[in-house]
């Protein structure tokens, strides 16, 4: 996963865990075909800054096969902490998301593909 406005390029777990977490963002729910949703921790070295992202800036995935996918950044919204309806709704081609600072709620940038 590449985030070039925040200069990371991030390994993405194929399955999420608690456990997982700690090392990078995993793949929370979906798939590159039917909206990917991805959660990382609000670490420096993951998804710190992600609500500082504007729309417009890029977000690229690659997965284990070279396979590129670009999208756009199009929304940032904060969602409850514990609101997993509002995280899952919509129909958005890539959703990333870290827990704000104490985790009372959650940032989440809202992507469209977009076709290079």
């Amino acid at each position: 996963l590449d985030i070039p406005a925040l200069g990371r390029t991030l390994p993405v777990q194929g399955e999420w865990s608690d456990a997982l977490l700690k090392y990078s963002p995993c793949l929370y729910k979906g798939d590159l075909y039917d909206g990917m949703i991805i959660a990382g921790h609000n670490y420096r070295t993951h998804f710190s800054g992600i609500k500082r992202l504007n729309p417009g800036d890029s977000v690229v995935f690659t997965d284990a096969d070279g396979n590129v996918f670009s999208y756009e950044v199009t929304e940032i919204e904060t969602v409850g902490g514990y609101d997993i309806e509002k995280m899952e709704a919509g129909d958005w081609d890539l959703t990333l998301f870290t827990c704000t600072n104490k985790g009372k709620a959650r940032a989440a940038v809202r992507c469209r593909e977009i076709e290079e």
